[in-house]
């Protein structure tokens, strides 16, 4: 039988969402002197618009 080595890492706070808020929470938590971790599929979230994930695009008027 194989053994696992798991490593088991502690935050303070967890953030669900890497866009805008998400990581103005992030910032402040840290400011704070509280371990902190974002957890995100894509650093800017709905902010991005040349994404994989977006149809669509800002126009320039």
């Amino acid at each position: 039988m194989m053994s696992e080595n798991k490593m088991v890492e502690v935050y303070d706070v967890v953030i669900v969402g890497g866009g805008g808020a998400g990581l103005v929470a992030a910032i402040f938590t840290s400011r704070l002197g509280l371990s902190t971790v974002v957890v995100t599929r894509e650093i800017g979230g709905r902010a991005l618009v040349n994404s994989p994930y977006s149809h669509r695009s800002i126009e320039n008027y």
